[in-house]
């Protein structure tokens, strides 16, 4: 089964206990509609394969899928979507699409790209100051969301998510050093409301390196968002 099909019959079973007479056909539609299509084989033609194989997130649309509800005779209030929505939660598949409602959970996750990511722009940066990474801890992050010009969409483009961090290796005569760098990851939005998984677009030294001084935190994480 696919993963809008599966989707679609998780919403279909949260619908039915406020709506008995839903179709599966109709709950299709509704989720259809919260992913920026104004039919189904509109979204089967454009983002289907997205859905299945690329996309690492999806940005629902409550309204739409509210107004489309109306239209199959069911008053859907925001009580039935939250339901909803938390049904499809539950049903997610770890490694599948990741359902969210509010971009900044997109960028929450530029974070863990940061831990994770390798890319030799990084060893590269790092050459200078020792060998061995020892740990990357975050400092602060934001979410760049530009203005855009799009008639048929309310999501950009891409998101952009800075992150601010530190980089430690191990230098001359076992010392650790700090690096401190800014890298830049992006989200490139996939059909009408998809994203793909972060990409590393660009990441520079922010000031220069130091001696690291040992703390309970250096295992990686706090920050302030900003931006």
């Amino acid at each position: 089964m696919s993963r809008f099909k599966r989707c679609a019959k998780a919403a279909h079973a949260s619908l039915r206990a406020s709506f008995p007479h839903i179709s599966l056909c109709q709950a299709q539609e509704l989720l259809a509609a919260a992913l920026g299509h104004k039919t189904l084989a509109s979204f089967h033609a454009t983002d289907s394969a997205a859905f299945e194989t690329r996309a690492a997130y999806a940005v629902l649309d409550p309204e739409a899928a509210m107004l489309r509800a109306l239209a199959f005779g069911c008053e859907m209030r925001r009580e039935h979507w939250s339901l909803l929505s938390d049904e499809l939660g539950e049903k997610q598949v770890i490694g599948e699409v990741e359902l969210v409602e509010q971009l900044t959970r997109i960028g929450w996750s530029a974070r863990y790209a940061f831990y994770d990511v390798v890319d030799t722009r990084i060893d590269a940066l790092l050459q200078p100051y020792g060998q061995g990474e020892q740990f990357r801890q975050v400092t602060r992050e934001a979410l760049n969301i530009r203005p855009w010009p799009d008639g048929e969409c309310d999501v950009p483009p891409i998101l952009l998510a800075p992150i601010q961090g530190e980089i430690c290796v191990q230098g001359p005569s076992h010392h650790s050093v700090v690096v401190p760098v800014i890298a830049e990851f992006g989200f490139e939005r996939l059909g009408r409301r998809l994203y793909d998984s972060a990409v590393l677009l660009s990441i520079r030294r922010t000031g220069e390196a130091g001696p690291h001084c040992v703390s309970e935190d250096t295992a990686g994480g706090g920050g302030d968002v900003i931006g």
